[in-house]
């Protein structure tokens, strides 16, 4: 669709951030632009957890991909996309444990939101556990995760685990931090003087 423009010219190569206007392609074409757009989208990420990436895990896209429900599901993050999944998989009929390791879910949202949230939750068969510090994933039969809430030790198990902890931008291996860029809670850009007016670059990442 891009190509069919004539203003457009599409490359589909991998790149790395010379300056505040330039790129070097991956055949070694360097490319100027008045401005660049980094438009590289986003990945799941997951936490460190010893035992996590031995066991294997699901991130929203596998979880909606499944072709039959289990029994039972963990699901680590109670921010929007794990709530909402927690919540739909429970009206399915799974039985839904819930771990948040900040002091309550939906923790960027008012607290009186989240409150009602969680009591909306509960009432509908899920189990939520806030506050916690998750020390490790088993996985034999099932999966197994062991967590610490203050001084008490506690393990949820099922059949499927879930990983809703967010996303991270893909911007590995483009040279931000070559440009003076550092990517924090929030992306922080970098200004320029604008040597070509009208001429413009978009860093994307295809799927």
């Amino acid at each position: 669709m891009l190509g069919a423009y004539e203003a457009i010219t599409l490359i589909r190569q991998p790149v790395t951030l010379l300056s505040g206007r330039s790129v070097r392609l991956a055949d070694g074409r360097t490319v100027t632009g008045g401005k660049i757009i980094v438009a590289t989208g986003a990945s799941p990420w997951a936490p460190p957890i010893p035992g996590l990436a031995q066991a294997g895990y699901l991130d929203s896209a596998g979880a909606m991909a499944l072709e039959r429900l289990p029994a039972s599901l963990i699901v680590i993050g109670a921010s929007a996309v794990g709530l909402e999944l927690a919540q739909m998989f429970a009206r399915l009929g799974v039985r839904v444990t819930v771990l948040e390791a900040l002091p309550r879910i939906v923790p960027a949202e008012d607290p009186a939101i989240g409150d009602a949230l969680a009591g909306y939750l509960a009432a509908e068969g899920v189990h939520i556990h806030a506050g916690v510090t998750i020390e490790r994933v088993e996985r034999s039969d099932c999966y197994a995760v062991l967590f610490r809430s203050g001084a008490r030790s506690g393990q949820a198990t099922a059949e499927q685990l879930l990983v809703a902890t967010g996303r991270r931008a893909n911007t590995l291996g483009i040279g931000l931090d070559t440009v003076g860029v550092r990517l924090g809670q929030k992306v922080r850009s970098w200004s320029t003087s604008i040597s070509r007016p009208g001429t413009l670059m978009c860093m994307a990442r295809g799927t």
